[in-house]
């Protein structure tokens, strides 16, 4: 469950600092709790590790959105 809160809490912090590395954090976070839950059904926190992967991929794609835009803006003359 360890890293299903941390997977959650990566992709939360994600959304207000460092996007793309706490993003990332999210993911792979969440894909460890994803592997140990099932492989051992007793553990709980599914819905922890795919909530935060889910953010993680948010933030991920935001961070590129909002490069894209800034970059388009910067470079329109």
């Amino acid at each position: 469950m360890g890293f299903a809160i941390a997977s959650l809490v990566c992709g939360i912090g994600g959304l207000f600092i460092a996007g793309f590395i706490l993003g990332t954090l999210a993911i792979i976070f969440g894909g460890i709790a994803l592997r140990r839950i099932r492989t051992n059904p007793s553990l709980d926190g599914k819905g922890l590790a795919v909530a935060g992967m889910v953010l993680g991929l948010i933030d991920v794609v935001l961070l590129a959105i909002l490069m894209v835009a800034i970059g388009a803006t910067l470079f329109a003359f």
